[in-house]
C-alpha cells in the first residue's frame, strides 16, 4: 500500500465545510515591450550601409560575418593611421580592456566569496545581498550551497519541533501558523492547509516509531494490517477508489528523523497520483488543492481555533512570496 493511501486511511474523513475554501495565488504581470531600433548609422562609422539609406537585412552566414569582421580592420586601420599609431593599437587596446574586464571579475568574485566566508553573513544573512559575481563563481556557489543547507537544516528543525508543540499542546492552526510564519510573511488559506498537511503527517509518523500508526485499519474478517517494515507483497490491499495499490515493492522502516523524507515520499505519490488521473495542468493541481482543503477541514475540525481569525488575503503582494507561489509551492 502506497504511503499516500495510508495518509488518508488514517486521517478522519469529514465533511467538507462550505465555508473553508482555498484561493489560489493570483498574479499579474504585463507583456514587455522592445523598442525601435534605428537603422541608420552615422556615415562615419564602420558599420554604415553602402548603399545610402537601403537597408537590407541580416543574414548569418559566414561570407557575411567575414565582410564585417574585414571593415572592421579596415575601419581600424584607418583610425590608427589618422592618429598616428601602428595599424594594431586598437586590437591591443581591445585586448588590454578584456584582460582589464576579466581581473576585475576575478576581484569581485574574491571580495564576494570573503562576504559569504565571514561570520557576520552567517549569522545575518538577510542583511547582505550577494552580489551577481558569486552567483557567477563556482568557488562561491559552493560555499553558499552549504551556508543555505545549513540554515535550511536548522530551520528545518525549528519548525518540527514546533509541530511537535502545537499537537501537544493541542493549539489551534492558527497559533501553529503565526508562529511559523512570524511577522515577515504573508498568510493564506493555502499556507493554513499546507501546514494542517504537515502537522498530520507529523503526528502520525511520531506515532508510528513508538507504535503501529501507519498500518491501515483492521477490516472486519480479515487482517490487512502492514507494519512499516514489511513488505507489501506479504498483503493485498485496496486504495481508496478500489483500485490495487500493491506494487510488490519492499517497504522501508521509517524513523521519526525521517520525518521530511517520509513526507516528500507522500507529496511524491500525490503528485503521481494527480498525473494518473487527470491529463491537463490546471486539473492536476485542482485535484492536489482538493487533497490539501480535505487536510485543512480535518485540522479545523480537531483543533477548533477559539475565535481566531483566518487568513483574509487570497494572495500574496511579496514579490519573494509570489516567486515561491509560481515556481515552488506545492
Amino acid at each position: 500500500m502506497s504511503y499516500l493511501a495510508r495518509f488518508r486511511r488514517q486521517t478522519t474523513t469529514t465533511q467538507p465545510s462550505p465555508s473553508v475554501t482555498l484561493m489560489s495565488p493570483t498574479f499579474h504581470g504585463g507583456a514587455a515591450t522592445t523598442p525601435t531600433r534605428r537603422n541608420q548609422l552615422p556615415p562615419s562609422s564602420p558599420l554604415s550601409p553602402c548603399q545610402g539609406s537601403l537597408i537590407r537585412p541580416r543574414t548569418n552566414s559566414l561570407e557575411t560575418e567575414q565582410q564585417e569582421v574585414k571593415r572592421l580592420k579596415t575601419y581600424a586601420a584607418e583610425v590608427c593611421r589618422s592618429k598616428g599609431l601602428p595599424e594594431n593599437s586598437l586590437e591591443e587596446f581591445a585586448t588590454l580592456m578584456a584582460e582589464l574586464s576579466c581581473f576585475h571579475k576575478k576581484v569581485q568574485a574574491a571580495e564576494a566569496a570573503k562576504v559569504l566566508e565571514s561570520l557576520d553573513f552567517e549569522k545575518n544573512p538577510s542583511v547582505f545581498k550577494i552580489s551577481v559575481e558569486a552567483l557567477q563563481d563556482s568557488d562561491a556557489m559552493d560555499r553558499l550551497d552549504v551556508l543555505m543547507k545549513k540554515i535550511l537544516t536548522a530551520q528545518r528543525g525549528n519548525m518540527k519541533q514546533k509541530l511537535i508543540a502545537s499537537i501537544e499542546k493541542r493549539s489551534d492552526l492558527s497559533t501553529l501558523a503565526r508562529s511559523l510564519a512570524g511577522n515577515c510573511t504573508e498568510l493564506t488559506m493555502a499556507h493554513w492547509a499546507r501546514i494542517a498537511f504537515m502537522k498530520t503527517t507529523n503526528a502520525q509518523l511520531e506515532e508510528a516509531s513508538t507504535g503501529p500508526s501507519l498500518q491501515p485499519q483492521t477490516d472486519e474478517g480479515g487482517d490487512n494490517n502492514i507494519p512499516i517494515g514489511t513488505t507489501a507483497s506479504a498483503s493485498h490491499e485496496l486504495g481508496e477508489d478500489g483500485e490495487d495499490d500493491n506494487d510488490n515493492e519492499e517497504e522501508r522502516t521509517w524513523s521519526f528523523s525521517q520525518y521530511w523524507e517520509y513526507l516528500d515520499k507522500v507529496l511524491d505519490e500525490l503528485k503521481e497520483e494527480a498525473r494518473q488521473k487527470h491529463a491537463f495542468p490546471q486539473a492536476r493541481a485542482d485535484y492536489i488543492k482538493q487533497f490539501f482543503t480535505k487536510c485543512l477541514q480535518q485540522d479545523l475540525q480537531i483543533f477548533p481555533g477559539g475565535g481566531s481569525l483566518a487568513p483574509s488575503l487570497d494572495s500574496v503582494t511579496v514579490g519573494w512570496q509570489r516567486a515561491i507561489h509560481e515556481k515552488l509551492m506545492w
